[in-house]
């Protein structure tokens, strides 16, 4: 699959902020394994109206950014768990 089409596995949201998982499949052992990456942004409209992103944090948006984390980090603890293939 391109670049351009591949989306992500799972997708959270606190108001601007958003963290995407991504898949990735490796070869470990012989086995073919998936690993997650994370991706984490914060997405405003500036006084143009015009759409940016931004990687920096006000300190009055750091309990969304937690929020989007701790979602990341449950679903690729439980996925993980759920692949016996996977070291703890």
């Amino acid at each position: 699959m391109s670049e351009e089409t591949r989306r992500p596995e799972k997708e959270f949201r606190c108001g601007g902020i958003s963290a995407s998982i991504w898949s990735n499949d490796v070869e470990r052992d012989g086995r073919t394994t998936v690993r997650h990456s994370i991706s984490i942004q914060k997405r405003y409209k500036d006084e143009n109206g015009n759409w940016k992103t931004a990687k920096s944090w006000f300190p009055e948006e750091l309990n969304r950014l937690r929020l989007v984390i701790e979602q990341c980090m449950q679903y690729c603890m439980l996925s993980e768990t759920a692949d016996p293939g996977m070291p703890t």
